[in-house]
């Protein structure tokens, strides 16, 4: 069972193997912190999906493909911790605990970036960062 999503598993590893939205829990926060990075993300399969972001984010030049590099692994980390939590420590927690930890630690990565240009400063004033 995938316990983050509730679901049976067809395989004993966890995989994101489905569609984007199909697991109500990531689903959810996913759509905020994507929202909130203004990142594009397709409702393709996730593999696809995952090929098309890391076509459409691929300048580590460009202020925004980093920041959205950062906010898609941040939320696969914390989704795959809340998972092993789940699994390991039977502790499960809501969306909006895994939501907040996914910015602060957006916010955390980007407060120490520093305002390198105008694109970057208004990065950091949609997270909150003075």
């Amino acid at each position: 069972m995938v316990l983050v999503c509730e679901e049976k598993e067809k395989q004993e590893k966890f995989e994101l193997s489905g569609h984007v939205g199909e697991c109500k829990y990531s689903a959810k926060v996913w759509k905020a912190v994507s929202q909130r990075g203004q990142i594009i993300w397709s409702s393709q399969p996730w593999l696809h999906a995952w090929e098309e972001a890391v076509q459409r984010y691929n300048s580590k030049k460009n202020p925004r493909h980093r920041v959205a590099g950062l906010v898609i692994a941040s939320t696969i980390y914390h989704l795959w911790k809340e998972r092993n939590n789940r699994v390991h420590n039977h502790h499960f927690s809501g969306t909006q605990r895994t939501e907040d930890d996914i910015i602060n630690t957006i916010r955390e990565r980007l407060a120490n970036l520093g305002a390198e240009n105008q694109a970057l400063e208004g990065m950091l004033h949609q997270w909150n960062i003075n």
